[in-house]
């Protein structure tokens, strides 16, 4: 590679990076796992030829041992990805030896740029990692060597407080569940079981027994508590499950083995979905429903030298609800933060904690003035603070539209504490207003790694990805959202946007069924509108309901959105720049939504994005 060319491997509308190991669609690098990349390029390489099992688990996994299903795993993750980008039948399966890539191979030469992109598919909005920002702002010798010397000491910190974590975890084995109905169904019960590990596997604080260790137990008659016992677990999840063509209904059990306290015993129901299968949809759930019966990171953490058990357990469930985001129990969060305060009053993280919940998307109005104040008086005992940075960046985009303070409050966030996840989604929110997608997945991305069950990061995945007009992608994560909790709302409104995009009238008449309104009239008009493949009545109707409210109660923005449904545009850059004049914690999503792109280069809306600083 050192003559600056890269050899890569085109198909289709995609070109394969064997040697730098990325997977690009058009001028779009593909999300795929390193291993599904590997086992790509050994079928690429062997283009129209049939490669056995054996010889792509011995070429991908030279150095251990693995299972045949987890191979089938990730080709089912490959086809998935394929199908999401409009393309199928791309790998076929041959019974008993292996599998065939099926479309026409073509390996070409692309000059590689000093900076090791390749020319016309690099990424121009990308961020470098926050922790190493400030490493690029000063090559003199002296300030690299101090960054140099901090980070080897941040490592070490990190090592050892990984390994105390890894040593005090504790073990949990997963007992492949079973059909309530009883019959062979071992292969779907063990695809779940591999789901569940993989997801639980990414809790920190616990440590995950391996399938081949507990897949033996799948369809047997067994005592779980025993099984757990001779694994050497400390806890163990069995359940089962109940499936029909539409439904799966499924009861978990989280149980300690040393005593047989029940840590966790939940039943609950899911629809099926269009682009996520049932084990995944149940793995993520159960994970979720496991990882909230489990000490969190920031409960491991918390000196509880410099404050009273009452101000840590008030802090810790004012976080719960925060994270939740459940819109009816705002003024319990803050207040829980506020008696934290009062019983801590020189503990910065709960000054940053209610500075959050002032901020938190789910309330109705946002209180800039106390959060403001709340995070400058947890920057003052406390000038790391992760959380009042990320605030003072929403504060200095959100109200005084200056993104590029925001960017560097931001950035100080990241640097202060690099496993921030909300400040990693926050980031990334900030990042996909102004377009800079590429980077805004990344942020998000990391906070869906470092805490892998939140709704809210999936949805925002999802936002990104409508706003790249990827809507295929963009319904994967509204499912996976929904998986994780059926109920959030940030979800519903995102699959109605994502529908009407695509003109999928039926949908979004099926999801004002499930959830919009109960006015008969417009369930009415609606469905006849998703019957006849035109919704133009239903919008109008909308338009119309919305411009009888009082005055100070019209939301412009949403307005402009329908206006431009019907291609009433002067109508909608009226509704915009009136939009202007009242605080809209959405309004700077218009720089992105393709449903502005007929006006985007009119003047009038290049004026209103001008005056949102973007």
């Amino acid at each position: 590679m050192g003559n600056g060319n890269g050899h890569l491997r085109e198909f289709g509308k995609f070109r394969l990076d064997a040697v730098r190991q990325v997977l690009w669609f058009g001028h779009e690098p593909v999300k795929l796992a390193l291993k599904e990349i590997e086992i790509l390029c050994v079928l690429t390489e062997n283009g129209g030829q049939v490669v056995t099992k054996d010889e792509i688990i011995s070429r991908v996994w030279t150095d251990s041992f693995v299972e045949e299903s987890n191979l089938s795993r990730h080709i089912y993750v490959l086809r998935k990805t394929f199908k999401n980008y409009g393309e199928s039948d791309l790998i076929k399966t041959v019974p008993r030896r292996g599998y065939r890539f099926a479309a026409d191979v073509t390996e070409v030469e692309q000059n590689i740029g000093q900076n090791g992109r390749q020319n016309g598919a690099g990424v121009s909005d990308a961020v470098a990692p926050a922790a190493s920002t400030s490493f690029f702002k000063n090559y003199r010798f002296i300030a690299v060597a101090a960054i140099v010397l901090a980070s080897i000491l941040v490592a070490v910190a990190a090592w050892q407080i990984n390994g105390a974590l890894a040593k005090n975890s504790e073990k949990l084995a997963v007992i492949p569940f079973s059909s309530v109905e009883g019959g062979e169904k071992n292969e779907f019960n063990i695809i779940l079981a591999d789901s569940l590990i993989r997801n639980l596997g990414k809790i920190k604080t616990i440590e995950v027994v391996p399938l081949k260790s507990v897949r033996e137990f799948a369809g047997q008659d067994i005592d779980a508590m025993s099984a757990a016992g001779s694994l050497g677990a400390d806890l163990v999840l069995t359940g089962d499950y109940q499936m029909s063509a539409d439904k799966i209904r499924t009861h978990v059990t989280l149980r300690r083995v040393s005593d047989n306290t029940t840590l966790l015993d939940d039943t609950f129901e899911l629809d099926a979905r269009d682009n996520v299968d049932f084990e995944t949809a149940v793995a993520l759930r159960a994970s979720k429903l496991v990882s909230e019966k489990l000490p969190r990171n920031d409960e491991a953490f918390i000196d509880n030298t410099k404050v009273s058990q009452e101000a840590i357990d008030n802090y810790l469930k004012g976080r719960e609800i925060w994270r939740q985001q459940t819109l009816d129990r705002s003024k319990e969060m803050q207040q829980h933060f506020e008696r934290a305060i009062e019983l801590a009053p020189d503990w910065a993280p709960a000054y940053s904690a209610l500075a959050e919940a002032l901020l938190s998307p789910d309330r109705m109005s946002l209180d800039f003035e106390n959060a403001e104040a709340n995070a400058r008086k947890a920057l003052e005992l406390d000038p790391q603070n992760a959380g009042a940075n990320a605030i003072l960046g929403q504060i200095f985009y959100k109200k005084i539209r200056d993104w590029n303070t925001a960017e560097s409050y931001f950035q100080k966030a990241l640097d202060s504490d690099p496993n921030y996840a909300a400040g990693y989604h926050e980031f990334g929110r900030f990042l996909m207003f102004q377009r800079r997608f590429v980077a805004a997945s990344q942020m998000v991305e990391k906070a869906i790694e470092l805490d892998p069950f939140q709704a809210a990061y999936y949805d925002r995945l999802s936002e990104i990805s409508y706003y790249e007009r990827k809507t295929k992608v963009a319904l994967v994560n509204c499912e996976i959202a929904l998986s994780l909790d059926p109920t959030y709302w940030g979800t519903r409104k995102r699959l109605y946007a994502i529908y009407a995009l695509d003109k999928n009238y039926s949908k979004i008449a099926e999801l004002y069924s499930q959830s919009f309104s109960k006015d008969e009239i417009m369930g009415k008009i609606v469905t006849k509108g998703a019957t006849e493949g035109d919704l133009t009545e239903y919008w109008n109707y909308i338009i119309d309901k919305q411009r009888s409210a009082a005055p100070e109660k019209i939301q412009n923005r949403t307005l402009a959105y329908h206006y431009m449904q019907v291609n009433k545009h002067e109508e909608a850059l009226d509704a915009l720049e009136k939009s202007l004049n009242q605080y809209d914690n959405y309004l700077p999503t218009i720089n992105a939504d393709p449903v502005y792109d007929p006006i985007r280069n009119h003047p009038r809306f290049m004026a209103v994005i001008e005056k949102l600083g973007l």
